[in-house]
């Protein structure tokens, strides 16, 4: 291959078989590359850690999976650079999902590389809100880390307008991004929305880890059955949280009124969102709220922390289709509150407006590395 690419390198394996969501989307902005870079040819490369070494040709997108670990950052350099020599590739950008990991590697790879490729580094973490990464120790090194990729980052693309500020402020003269992920509606289309039933499902979807608020939500539930017994709980993703949350869900509501699904693809994840009365999205912090605007597109209500997200997304599709709560709220007004959310007629108009907007943002993007590749 002697084309110029973007390559991204997908050290955490997000980008791989496994999560056909994140490929089918990767796979859209290799197609708007080639449409717009036809003078001057520009291809997608994904390199993913993986189990196996695996290669996947889908029109002007490569996938590439090799073996490695996430923890073996070291391995998972060595076999990007080897690839990319066998493969005879040409990299004019280099993606980094964030500023701290895949930014170092990133930095190491071009280095090592002398291509002179240009580096556009992702911030999706909400970095500017006082609850992201509890840990202090953690949180130092990590600012420390985001502002060095500030300042060394050729780009920075960010998924909102509070953190895009937030690198101005660290680096007044870098060029900055705002683009959101585009939200995957190829498997939801417009319907009018059925009326809710009797018995209430609760739906806490994504990731099951900590930072998701998976011990908010026990909380929440354990709140919530000691005033009322009218509901359950479906849950759906996977994490290192995914026992404990079973195990203490399961306690408190008995078997019945539990189900996991683990990990949902489309268009199996907007079928059962759909069939979700009401979701909860409790991350300590939220940068863009993908899953809460996935909910309110399918016509279910959400109750939620507050954060950039979630106001952003309220100001976008109307304050009433998402009601903040506070960790400290009381089953009553929990109760109350989820009551007054079921009563809302969801915004019949939320679908289009999320359509609109994510060809805004595949455009912004495909700009983002044109110009990158262009002063490469």
């Amino acid at each position: 291959m002697n084309t110029n690419s973007v390559l991204i390198l997908d050290l955490k394996g997000n980008i791989n078989s496994q999560k056909t969501d994140s490929r089918l989307r990767h796979e859209t902005y290799a197609k708007k590359l080639s449409e717009v870079s036809s003078a001057k040819p520009l291809q997608l490369i994904v390199i993913s850690q993986g189990r196996k070494f695996e290669k996947k040709v889908i029109g002007n997108a490569s996938f590439f999976e090799v073996k490695s670990s996430k923890i073996n950052v070291i391995g998972f350099l060595l076999k990007s650079l080897r690839l990319t020599k066998q493969e005879h590739l040409k990299i004019a950008v280099i993606v980094c999902g964030d500023p701290w990991e895949s930014f170092l590697l990133g930095r190491i790879f071009s280095r090592i590389k002398r291509d002179e490729s240009k580096i556009q580094v992702q911030v999706h973490a909400d970095i500017t809100d006082k609850n992201w990464e509890r840990n202090r120790i953690k949180k130092s090194i990590r600012s420390k880390l985001h502002n060095y990729a500030f300042s060394r980052a050729d780009q920075v693309r960010a998924v909102s307008i509070e953190i895009a500020d937030y690198v101005r402020l660290k680096n007044p003269s870098q060029s900055v991004f705002v683009i959101p992920i585009p939200i995957s509606l190829e498997y939801r289309s417009e319907k009018s929305f059925s009326k809710h039933r009797d018995h209430i499902k609760i739906g806490f979807f994504g990731r099951l880890h900590k930072d998701r608020g998976t011990e908010n939500f026990i909380d929440l539930i354990r709140k919530l059955d000691s005033c009322r017994d009218d509901f359950s709980v479906v849950v759906a993703g996977q994490g290192s949280e995914e026992p404990r949350l079973k195990s203490e869900l399961q306690k408190i509501l008995g078997l019945n009124r539990v189900s996991f699904l683990g990990y949902l693809e489309q268009p199996a994840l907007w079928k059962k969102l759909s069939d979700l009365d009401i979701y909860f999205s409790l991350a300590q912090s939220e940068s863009y709220g993908l899953g809460l605007r996935e909910s309110v597109i399918a016509g279910v209500p959400v109750i939620s922390f507050e954060s950039n997200g979630a106001l952003n997304a309220r100001d976008l599709f109307g304050e009433k289709s998402i009601t903040i709560v506070e960790a400290s709220i009381s089953p009553l007004s929990l109760s109350e509150k989820i009551d007054n959310a079921l009563d809302v007629t969801p915004n019949s108009d939320a679908y289009s407006i999320q359509k609109a907007l994510n060809s805004g943002y595949l455009d912004t993007l495909i700009d983002s590395w044109l110009w990158l590749a262009e002063s490469a």
